[in-house]
């Protein structure tokens, strides 16, 4: 992932399906709008928090369990967090609904 890190003006990504477990390098693609990272081995998504153009974000299949990062994006309007050990305590505002177990947050 990390020479993806480069790409700073890219608006749309899809890594799925890649076994990735550090997003860390994804932080400086600030122009991003579309993000999918579903199906992968990640469990921190604190990276995300400076995406502040992201529109929609889809990371089912992961392992993340906090979630709280979701407040710090503004402009994220479509999410998918399915089938992640989330921890409902982490979530909150807007978000909260998409934190239910069995909700698609869509």
């Amino acid at each position: 992932v990390r020479p993806i890190g480069r790409l700073k003006n890219l608006a749309s990504l899809d890594l799925s399906d890649n076994a990735i477990q550090d997003i860390s390098a994804l932080s400086s693609l600030v122009h991003l709008q579309s993000l999918r990272l579903d199906r992968n081995q990640i469990q921190d998504i604190s990276a995300l928090s400076s995406l502040q153009k992201l529109l929609e974000l889809e990371v089912s299949g992961n392992r993340i369990r906090n979630f709280s990062v979701l407040e710090t994006l503004p402009q994220l309007y479509q999410i998918n967090l399915r089938d992640n050990p989330i921890d409902i305590s982490t979530c909150s505002g807007k978000w909260a609904d998409a934190c239910e177990p069995d909700s698609t947050g869509r």
